[in-house]
């Protein structure tokens, strides 16, 4: 047999090697975002955007045996501040209203470079949404202002975070700077 009948069998092979170990490679690829990301159930964001105010962290509604209740945590970065209000709406999986939620969510000192863990007070929330369902909850802070975040029910359960102890696992600890 010559060595071009040889590599003419050979071709098919080698092409097809290429192409799964090209696509095996592919599948490890570390892609690089300008967002953030967050590697939990929760939102995050800053209030206002440069960093200068409040970080929302890990905010989320938690669910289990029928009962919701608030959880997260809020770090004042540069100085004092207070969550004035936090309401919210239910909504549909349309991102249409489904009704407003009932939280009572007292006014909270939020000390500079501290974590408020939101999930500590245990504070229930009621309303037409469960988990898989989304919410649209909006915080007022009295020096950083306010923002309306799209905000996750998360069945407790189902991430592994027990509702009694909801204050301690669903919120992270301070980090100043963070």
């Amino acid at each position: 047999m010559s060595m071009l009948a040889n590599a003419a069998r050979l071709r098919p092979v080698a092409v097809a090697s290429i192409l799964v170990l090209g696509l095996g490679l592919g599948g490890c690829a570390n892609y690089e975002t300008l967002e953030p990301y967050q590697p939990a159930s929760g939102v995050q964001t800053e209030v206002p955007a440069d960093g200068t105010g409040v970080k929302v962290r890990n905010l989320m509604v938690l669910a289990a045996g029928g009962k919701m209740e608030l959880a997260g945590s809020l770090v004042s970065s540069k100085q004092d501040d207070t969550l004035r209000s936090l309401t919210g709406t239910a909504l549909k999986e349309n991102n249409e209203p489904a009704g407003e939620l009932t939280m009572d969510v007292p006014e909270t000192k939020i000390p500079a470079g501290q974590a408020v863990n939101l999930g500590e007070a245990h504070i229930a929330v009621t309303g037409d949404v469960k988990p898989g369902g989304m919410t649209q909850m909006t915080l007022d802070f009295a020096k950083a202002g306010k923002v309306t975040l799209m905000v996750p029910v998360v069945d407790a359960e189902a991430a592994g975070i027990p509702m009694e102890e909801a204050g301690s696992s669903a919120s992270p600890s301070a980090t100043p700077g963070n």
